[in-house]
């Protein structure tokens, strides 16, 4: 191997493995409310346990569905979680 490109293989291997690494550290609040309040939020299929209104701080850049449900109804979104945006999502329910 010639010297002069003796240590770029570590550190060209570690760079992508570096920044793969703080990528899942990235995270955004997205903010759930309805009209009337106290819609349930399921995120991806899982009930999170929360009713809106609520913000959710930490949540992983990514595409996730997101579910609010009502007494009644239910309102289905793809939210696209990206950084330095805060996403918001309100969904309106017949009475």
């Amino acid at each position: 191997m010639n010297k002069k490109w003796k240590g770029a293989r570590p550190i060209a291997i570690f760079f992508p493995v570096f920044c793969g690494f703080f990528k899942k550290f990235i995270h955004i609040s997205t903010r759930y409310t309805s009209n009337p309040d106290r819609a349930r939020v399921y995120i991806s299929g899982r009930y999170t346990g929360e009713r809106t209104p609520v913000t959710i701080p930490y949540m992983p850049i990514g595409m996730y569905i997101v579910k609010l449900v009502g007494d009644e109804e239910s309102r289905t979104y793809e939210v696209v979680v990206t950084p330095g945006e805060e996403k918001r999502i309100h969904a309106v329910f017949s009475e």
